[in-house]
């Protein structure tokens, strides 16, 4: 397994079941990892947490994916936090609303773990 202790990792996603399973595999891979399935909590978590990546499912109620990144761009500087599209969206259109919104890398699910680990190398290499 790679070495990724030095990342941490916020996930995101109203679906509880996907939210633990990727927490699971990042933790298992050596990440300090947290979820919340509330996106209405999204900011205090990454206050509270201080990730290094966050993962955002984008169709959650309440505030998407799209919005929240907006939301953390305009409060963070994008180099202190990656941001990374987690999303069954893999139209044209869906990728380009990534980009404008901030995000640094779109993975549709379900991801593979290697594609997880290979996007977390190349946003975050350890150190």
């Amino acid at each position: 397994m790679p070495n990724n202790h030095s990342r941490r990792v916020l996930v995101v996603d109203d679906n509880r079941d996907n939210a633990e399973s990727l927490v699971r595999l990042l933790e298992a891979s050596g990440c300090a990892a947290q979820l919340t399935t509330d996106p209405m909590n999204v900011m205090a978590a990454i206050n509270a947490f201080r990730p290094d990546i966050v993962f955002l499912d984008i169709g959650m109620p309440d505030l998407d994916g799209y919005q929240l990144a907006h939301h953390i761009r305009a409060r963070y500087r994008k180099e202190s936090i990656r941001l990374v599209a987690l999303t069954g969206y893999a139209d044209h259109m869906g990728r380009s609303r990534g980009r404008i919104a901030g995000f640094d890398a779109h993975l549709i699910k379900p991801a593979s773990p290697e594609l997880i680990q290979s996007t977390l190398d190349t946003l975050f290499p350890a150190h």
